[in-house]
This record gives structure tokens, sequence and C-alpha cells, in this order.
């Protein structure tokens, strides 16, 4: 990953822990890079056209008291709002959230258009 001349604002931003390993910081910094920076860019860029940038909120509350994916990039947390699993474990927000990416995916995998057949309210 190469910076350039932002690297001071990162290295201020993401300091080195000790002097051991390193990886665990590398891996916050490009997880924000690759996710949150791109999609943040995107949405900006966007501007005035109409398109949809989703950042949705990690309500679910079905991993109870395990915490192995506390202060860890934890893929597949998303799964549980796709296939709209466990919503006894959702806030309503979460619900709306879990419906709506389900039907994304639905009417994308039956017309390669997520917005048809069914419509989604925004």
């Amino acid at each position: 990953i190469s910076f350039q001349e932002k690297m001071f604002e990162v290295l201020e931003r993401y300091p080195p822990e000790g002097d051991e390993d390193q990886r665990p910081v590398v891996s916050r910094i490009a997880t924000q890079w690759v996710f949150a920076c791109s999609t943040r860019f995107y949405a900006r860029q966007a501007g005035a056209l109409y398109s949809y940038v989703f950042g949705y909120p990690l309500d679910f509350d079905g991993w109870e008291s395990m915490t192995f994916c506390n202060n860890h990039v934890c893929h597949g947390t998303d799964l549980p709002y796709t296939f709209e699993s466990t919503w006894n474990n959702f806030t309503d927000v979460g619900r709306r959230i879990s419906k709506s990416m389900a039907t994304y995916w639905t009417n994308f995998a039956k017309t390669h258009n997520p917005n048809e057949p069914v419509p989604v309210p925004v």
C-alpha cells in the first residue's frame, strides 16, 4: 500500500504498536483503505448522480457472547442480513436493511438488474 504524500497522516492515525509484528496495524489500515475509503470516495464523487451507496449498521446480536470478531475483520457478518436469518436478533432497522438486501440480490439473480422486478423502497 502506498499513501505517498498522505503517509505521515496515516502513521499518525495508525501508529506502530511496539517493536513487534505490525500486521494487525497494517490489516486495519488495509481494511479502511479498501472498504471504507473507497466507498466514501465513490459516494462523494457521485455527487448529483443518482446511485446507491450503502453502509449498514451491524446491529446483529446473533453472535451473543462470542468475541472472535472484536477488533478484527470478520468476514461473513453480512450473511444474516443477506439471507434474512435470525431476525429475532435484529432491530427494526436491521430487519428493513435485511429485507432490502435480500430483495436486491433476488432481483439480480432473476434479471441481472437489482432494481427489477420487485422495487425496493428507499
